[in-house]
């Protein structure tokens, strides 16, 4: 286990790293989602990132089954992988013959989940939030996500101040039974004056698409009340990358950082 916690000018901010859960652990993790076709080979279920606002004991939570909750709620359209729709049509008079039923289910783990918000003990549901969280006009009153016009200061993100914490915290990671790669993580920095956490889903289809979907948060830590929310959703298949001049291999995507550039430079995606 690699643990750490780092108290910063109002902000207590926590990760765990644990091994990946075990047989029985799964069990238990399949039975708190309500059951499930399957789950991502390498689930951490005891990892997690925190944030907690010690003024208010307000926590801004990422962990797997939150985030695999969200999955298993969201009922996305399954992912054809290249070649199924051809797999298909040659197995159909088997198929109908063994009266076998086909499962519609979305196997690539895909999740909006941007975090778990929870105020006094009372968990409020991910999709809620919105864009950034402000008591500084009511100090009685605890975080709540309200829209801003405000975005996350990159220039002092870019400042080349020291490097207090950094930590990446795998949720979990499939390999989409060798069709691809899917995974959740989470990145952590603190610096003097300032957090910033990346919530990254990340999903590549060999030969068929690629997803992104991003969850930024960001503090200034001379306004400790005040948390901004940038989230970013990018999609395209191959082919829409391919006319977008993008690369189509699966070779060029061998990392969400490498899909996250492309996106940027192409803007072949889809906003949230």
């Amino acid at each position: 286990m690699v643990a750490s916690c780092f108290t910063l000018k109002g902000w207590q901010i926590s990760t765990k790293k644990e091994r990946i859960s075990g047989d029985s652990e799964r069990q238990t993790q399949d039975k708190s989602l309500g059951g499930v076709v399957n789950l991502p080979e390498q689930l951490f279920g005891d990892n997690f990132v925190e944030f907690r606002h010690i003024a208010s004991d307000t926590k801004i939570s990422f962990n797997a089954l939150d985030a695999l909750r969200d999955w298993r709620n969201e009922e996305n359209t399954p992912v054809r992988v290249a070649g199924s729709a051809a797999w298909m049509r040659s197995r159909k008079q088997e198929v109908e013959a063994s009266n076998a039923k086909v499962l519609e289910y979305d196997w690539t783990f895909t999740t909006r989940y941007g975090g778990t918000l929870v105020q006094r003990g009372n968990s409020l549901a991910p999709q809620d939030t919105a864009a950034c969280a402000d008591s500084r006009d009511h100090p009685a009153v605890t975080f709540g996500w309200q829209p801003t016009a405000r975005s996350i200061d990159r220039q002092l993100l870019m400042a080349r101040d020291p490097i207090l914490l950094y930590d990446e915290v795998p949720l979990f990671e499939s390999e989409l039974d060798d069709n691809g790669i899917s995974s959740f993580s989470v990145k952590v920095r603190v610096m003097d004056r300032c957090w910033l956490c990346l919530a990254r889903f990340w999903l590549r289809v060999d030969g068929t698409m690629v997803r992104l979907r991003e969850t930024r948060l960001f503090c200034r830590l001379d306004e400790p009340d005040l948390v901004i929310r940038e989230v970013r959703h990018c999609e395209a298949s191959m082919q829409e990358l391919r006319e977008a001049g993008a690369p189509s291999c699966t070779s060029s995507y061998g990392d969400a950082d490498a899909a996250s550039e492309t996106f940027l430079v192409t803007r072949t995606f889809t906003p949230a």
